[in-house]
């Protein structure tokens, strides 16, 4: 190849490069990692919401259902244990596969098309405070854990003194005993919500 040749193709290829260098600082800002499938999710979601009749779980409030209260109890209890062996994976919410703790919750309530916070934080402060007793309690209460005033943990009351949980140390959803002393469990047992309206009586199995 001649030099004149060489020269044009230098030139060329100069002229190639800084078009696309110009193009590069004109091009709008990209969108975060994963933006438009969050987003395309979200409006998924609101979809279905309206769809089924979801409703939001109000804060120091019960949700009505159109069920009957054992019925009710029975669905929420069969939702959650479902689901029992399944991994836990921090902010994880995948039926049948994984689940944390606070997306456990999430899912069982949707059984009864209630729509819950996604953070074990927020949905301790949904629904009912209940008094923290195991004879006091209902199927369907959302049990809560934690130190000091920071909500960490969090799980379904299946009754007679059980409930299910998306347990950190298992690494996998169990089912576990609220009624037995010196436990981590009852330690750290802040306190309990109730989600759900029903004048049925108490747990007395517990």
């Amino acid at each position: 190849m001649s030099w004149r040749s060489t020269l044009c193709v230098t030139v060329l290829a100069a002229s190639v490069l800084a078009t696309d260098a110009q193009a590069q600082r004109t091009r709008a800002p990209r969108k975060k990692p994963f933006e438009a499938l969050s987003q395309s999710a979200q409006r998924l979601k609101q979809s279905a919401a309206d769809r089924l009749g979801f409703r939001e779980a109000p804060r120091d409030s019960l949700v009505a259902v159109d069920l009957p209260e054992a019925l009710a109890h029975d669905s929420v209890v069969s939702a959650a244990r479902s689901q029992l062996g399944a991994r836990y994976i921090l902010g994880a919410e995948r039926p049948g596969v994984a689940f944390d703790c606070s997306g456990l919750v999430r899912f069982v309530m949707a059984a009864l098309r209630i729509d819950l916070p996604r953070t074990a934080h927020e949905q301790a402060q949904r629904g009912q405070l209940v008094e923290r007793e195991v004879h006091a309690l209902r199927p369907g209460d959302l049990l809560t854990f934690g130190r000091g005033s920071r909500v960490t943990h969090i799980g379904v009351y299946v009754g007679e003194g059980r409930f299910v949980h998306a347990s950190t140390s298992k690494r996998r959803v169990i089912e576990a005993s609220i009624d037995q002393p010196g436990t981590w469990f009852r330690r750290n047992w802040m306190g309990v919500r109730r989600l759900l309206a029903t004048t049925e009586v108490a747990d007395t199995t517990g």
